[in-house]
């Protein structure tokens, strides 16, 4: 598991059309309008609160396939 000191980061490419999606979100989905700085906000919140929830779902299903595959492989023994 993600230790709780590592901090979650995505290129600044990706930051970038995450902001922008968040914004599109709002604006298209809720009739609100964001800026730049708001959306940076809901950003940083999903980055910091919800974020290390998936990365470490994604770790353990990651985990069980790799597992479930060496599993398969032991079968393969003469």
């Amino acid at each position: 598991m993600r230790r709780e000191s590592e901090k979650i980061t995505l290129p600044k490419e990706d930051e970038k059309l995450a902001i922008e999606r968040i914004i599109e979100y709002f604006e298209k989905d809720r009739g609100e309008t964001l800026g730049n700085m708001e959306a940076l906000m809901v950003y940083t919140f999903f980055i910091e609160k919800i974020a290390p929830f998936v990365y470490n779902l994604a770790v353990m299903n990651s985990q069980k396939f790799i597992n479930d595959k060496a599993d398969e492989m032991y079968g393969l023994l003469l």
